[in-house]
């Protein structure tokens, strides 16, 4: 059992229909684009190279297993230009800033393309007006760490503090300082317009300081009338959005926690218990978070995010720039079972049923029963219909013990769904049957039928099926227990 999603990067390492097709065969779900540095032709094969490598991989399955998609914005950021050295050699991607050297970065557009270990060209024209003598500034995260020393006009100077590799288009950051950049840009609101055109599943909102953009995001698309709607999740990067997360959770569809970009505005020691906290309200809200991991963590940094409540793990250098991202899936996925197998879920359980109201809707107070069911006969999985994907995220929401089947006529439902934690969606493209139960067995069977292929479900398991008593969205009311036969 997969229990959370691996959410992958697609980057330069893994842009082949085949190279995403290992992706999914080791463990990934959704597939992320990031839109900071790709051009608009590459954009298109990226999402189509997922939706074609998820088509492939049902097929060769039998079953109607979908994954997802992800666009990551641009957003207000600052980014790097591209390294001189591939212009004339491809093979060489990175260049070693050492600890003292002096680097001077520039907005000078010549040097967009030859950044080197003398020159970095930085996107901002702005820069050198909010650089001043001390100031810190981060390359990738943490792994270079520059401190400005004078403005030379279109040039800032500056002293490599803690040496690194430098790659091309790589984050720049200066923490704690605001600088007058829109939430979302023009070029985002293009590929907003991208993702409706391409069937995204999943828009995240970078550096999301307050829930305004996150409603703004929401408002365009609300007008675009979509049958069924592209989900908005926020990303936590910096300090004004921690300062804000209640708001901005009631905003958004769910949550991705940036624990490296937002570790330089809040000191190391206070970081995990940020992380901690912002998860915490994800989970009494009902909505996913999503935490950025890397495999040069240590197993147990990783695990912790699972156990602390994490709904999905998303897991970007190793499978953009590294030379085996089917391996790092494969190693994370290993990780994510056998930490989900040491998480207790009794305290948060009993927890979150002490929160709730004495007067409860029907759809909640069946999924609850349906969890403590599951729990009391030692089911090997919950089955569900759905149509909406309510039921299986109340479902998950309650954190049962074995894996949720959720089985929706709906392809968009089925991979957003992917989203929420133990959930293993199928879409089901069998005939509409003019009875409603023998419709809802028909997809059942089919359920059980991949319960088994997956070896989730064995004979003679019990299963809790939680369906309708009839048909459309809102009636989800009623609780049976089987027994798996041959």
């Amino acid at each position: 059992m997969n229990p959370l999603i691996s959410i992958h990067d697609k980057g330069p390492a893994c842009t082949t229909v085949e190279e995403v097709y290992e992706l999914m065969d080791g463990g990934m779900n959704i597939g992320r684009v990031n839109m900071s540095h790709i051009d608009r032709c590459s954009k298109r094969n990226h999402f189509q190279n997922i939706i074609e490598a998820g088509n492939r991989y049902g097929l060769e399955m039998d079953f109607s297993v979908p994954f997802g998609t992800m666009m990551d914005l641009k957003g207000p950021e600052i980014r790097t230009g591209m390294l001189q050295t591939v212009n004339y050699n491809p093979a060489v991607t990175e260049v070693k800033l050492q600890r003292g050297q002096t680097i001077r970065l520039t907005i000078d557009k010549n040097f967009e393309n030859l950044c080197s270990d003398k020159f970095i060209y930085v996107d901002y024209e702005g820069l050198p007006l909010y650089a001043q003598p001390g100031m810190e500034i981060f390359i990738s995260g943490r792994n270079i760490k520059l401190l400005v020393d004078f403005v030379d006009g279109l040039q800032i100077v500056c002293t490599v503090v803690t040496e690194g590799a430098l790659r091309s288009f790589q984050q720049v950051h200066v923490p704690m300082l605001t600088m007058p950049m829109p939430a979302i840009t023009e070029y985002d609101w293009e590929c907003v317009e991208l993702a409706v055109e391409m069937d995204v599943d999943i828009i995240v909102i970078p550096k999301t300081r307050n829930e305004e953009i996150v409603y703004k995001v929401k408002g365009f698309l609300d007008k675009k009338e979509l049958k069924q709607r592209i989900l908005v999740f926020a990303k936590i990067s910096n300090y004004e959005g921690v300062r804000n997360i209640d708001a901005i959770i009631e905003a958004a569809d769910g949550i991705v926690i940036h624990k490296h970009d937002l570790s330089l505005e809040i000191p190391c020691a206070k970081i995990f218990v940020a992380q901690k906290e912002i998860i915490a309200k994800c989970n009494k809200a009902a909505k996913p978070v999503v935490c950025c991991v890397e495999l040069k963590s240590s197993p147990g940094e990783i695990a912790q995010y699972i156990i602390d409540g994490a709904d999905c793990l998303m897991l970007t250098e190793e499978t953009a720039l590294g030379s085996n991202g089917p391996c790092a899936v494969e190693t994370l996925s290993q990780i994510i079972r056998e930490a989900d197998a040491a998480t207790s879920r009794l305290n948060f359980h009993s927890d979150l049923v002490e929160l709730l109201p004495r007067t409860i809707e029907p759809t909640v107070a069946i999924t609850m029963a349906a969890v403590e069911t599951a729990d009391k006969v030692q089911a090997a999985a919950i089955l569900t219909i759905t149509t909406t994907g309510r039921t299986a995220q109340l479902l998950s929401w309650f954190r049962p013990r074995c894996p949720v089947i959720a089985v929706t006529r709906f392809g968009r439902v089925a991979r957003q769904l992917n989203m929420w934690r133990a959930v293993m969606p199928l879409v089901y493209y069998g005939p509409l049957e003019d009875d409603w139960f023998e419709d809802c067995n028909s997809r059942l069977r089919y359920a059980i039928a991949y319960g088994k292929d997956r070896k989730v479900i064995q004979p003679g398991d019990p299963l809790v099926l939680v369906t309708g008593y009839r048909k459309n969205a809102g009636f989800t009311n009623c609780l049976r227990v089987i027994f798996v036969t041959m």
